[in-house]
């Protein structure tokens, strides 16, 4: 990877996850993957600042409960990560948002 792209990833990632936290997402539940680095980053950068809490969960479905966890006391949005194949795995948080009218 060009580190003109790497560069763009990074940029993206700092955009994204501060668009999340300016809508007031508080919590997010990473899974960690090679291909979530600049989004792992950027997370690490908000939650050394104050402005995120966040809790790495190497399972995806793990990461999917505890998401949902945190919804259900904290009364505020989460936001959980997976990339590619794994976020079959988000399907309990899914069905929990759904179900409980999150």
């Amino acid at each position: 990877m060009s580190a003109e792209t790497a560069q763009a990833n990074a940029d993206a990632a700092a955009t994204l996850v501060g668009a999340l936290v300016d809508g007031g997402v508080r919590d997010f539940v990473l899974s960690p993957g090679s291909r979530s680095t600049p989004l792992a980053l950027a997370l690490a950068a908000l939650e050394a600042a104050g402005r995120a809490r966040v809790v790495v969960a190497v399972d995806e479905r793990v990461a999917a409960f505890i998401a949902l966890g945190l919804i259900l006391v904290g009364a505020h949005l989460g936001a959980p990560r997976a990339t590619a194949g794994p976020q079959l795995g988000l399907g309990p948080f899914i069905a929990g948002q759904t179900l409980t009218s999150l």
